[in-house]
């Protein structure tokens, strides 16, 4: 479902422009700006002046030259050495990754129309299927309470169009584990699934539904694997776009059918005679073992880069409960993706029973923003990704923010 999702981003989006004036080599002319969010416990800070921070590049402190402090689409305050004119548009990308869709999610849509959103703004939906532009002119023409129930409406349908080869396969996965696990003593569930044993006689029911075991989990696995070109081609559009970039990610834990501990031991003990069998159950752990295969510290360059806030909204959904099948978690590897991915760009990750008071806390905390705005201190247009680091002085205050960017070279 992930694959499907971003596959599609390969072609949607295009890559963006760099930091900074491709006509001109001058260092005066790049104005770097750092979105950063600064909180005491829950509560965030906003009393604080250019002289409160302490901006990094490289391990090397930067002059800051302006600060403004942002709620909505609004300048609250400002403080200025060198005058800037920031863009306060936002732009709002929602990207379901979801196998279900929890109607609790239609509370936190509510709450982000009604609370949130603010004319001028953009909203982007990413769904298994499609991608949905909300243009600043919607709600013009729509009522708020009109435009949330067509969105929730898009995003229930295309999450069981999306998911419906995923769940599928699910459920094949649940009838075989179910079946071995009967075949080999354990209780008779109703998920099995009948084998034809008429095409060999002299193949048994195990020895078929082993290898349909291995290929219906390695056919799942396919589903979720994480497109490394189209994340940057992801980062890479919304660098384009002008403005605050803000995106929450739903992502719902996964569980895989497995076969439980017990009707493993059976397995091995019951066919000590088979080693063909015991050769298939072997290769099983070979399965059960994924590495992701991708750049994780490009990954989250690119995504820093873009200036983009990634919230990762993570929440709970309960296993069935199946004789002879254990339910493994297999959220693990994605989550330290998404969650390595919104650190690097000063976003949250809110892992939470109820996704309708994540989106609301993802949403209340992107609300307020400080800008800040540095020329580098050392330009050197080199390609390569500089580390920002960014403090408040004699405070120990959580602070939110991208790690760097890029300085491209002029063309």
């Amino acid at each position: 479902m992930l694959k499907r999702v971003f596959g599609c981003l390969v072609i949607v989006f295009f890559a963006a422009g760099i930091l900074f004036n491709q006509e001109t080599k001058q260092p005066a002319s790049v104005k770097i700006e750092i979105p950063v969010r600064v909180f005491d416990g829950s509560r965030f800070v906003d009393d604080l002046s250019l002289d409160n921070f302490e901006l990094y590049e490289n391990g090397v402190k930067q002059n800051i030259s302006a600060l403004y402090l942002t709620e909505k689409t609004k300048v609250i305050r400002r403080d200025i050495k060198k005058q800037v004119q920031p863009t306060l548009n936002r732009q709002f990308c929602f990207l379901f990754q979801m196998t279900e869709y929890n109607p609790r999610i239609n509370e936190g849509m509510a709450y982000f129309f009604n609370n949130i959103f603010r004319s001028g703004d953009s909203v982007i939906l990413l769904t298994p299927v499609k991608q949905y532009s909300l243009s600043p002119k919607a709600m013009e023409i729509k009522s708020k309470e009109d435009l949330v129930k067509d969105i929730i409406q898009v995003v229930r349908k295309d999450t069981q169009m999306g998911s419906s080869e995923y769940n599928s396969a699910l459920v094949d996965l649940r009838r075989i584990v179910s079946s071995i696990s009967a075949s080999t003593g354990g209780q008779q569930t109703m998920y099995q699934t009948s084998i034809d044993t008429t095409t060999d006689s002299n193949v048994s029911p195990l020895e078929q539904l082993i290898p349909n075991y291995r290929e219906t989990l390695e056919k799942l696995e396919t589903m979720r694997i994480v497109d490394e070109k189209s994340f940057m081609a992801f980062a890479s559009h919304l660098k384009s776009l002008p403005g605050q970039k803000i995106v929450f990610l739903f992502y719902q834990r996964e569980f895989r059918p497995e076969l439980d501990s017990t009707t493993m031991n059976r397995l091995v003990s019951n066919n000590q005679d088979n080693p063909a069998l015991l050769g298939q159950l072997q290769d099983l752990f070979q399965v059960y073992y994924r590495d992701v295969d991708i750049n994780i510290d490009r990954m989250k360059q690119v995504f820093a880069d873009s200036s983009v806030m990634l919230n990762l909204l993570f929440f709970n959904k309960t296993p069935q409960n199946i004789p002879g099948v254990y339910m493994r978690e297999q959220s693990e590897d994605l989550y330290q993706i998404f969650t390595e991915l919104s650190q690097s760009t000063g976003g949250i990750v809110n892992s939470s029973q109820n996704p309708d008071a994540a989106l609301k806390n993802a949403s209340d905390i992107a609300d307020q923003c400080y800008l800040l705005y540095y020329t580098p201190t050392h330009f050197i247009a080199d390609n390569q990704f500089k580390n920002i680091e960014v403090k408040i002085k004699d405070q120990n205050y959580r602070v939110l923010h991208r790690e760097g960017y890029f300085q491209y070279k002029s063309k």
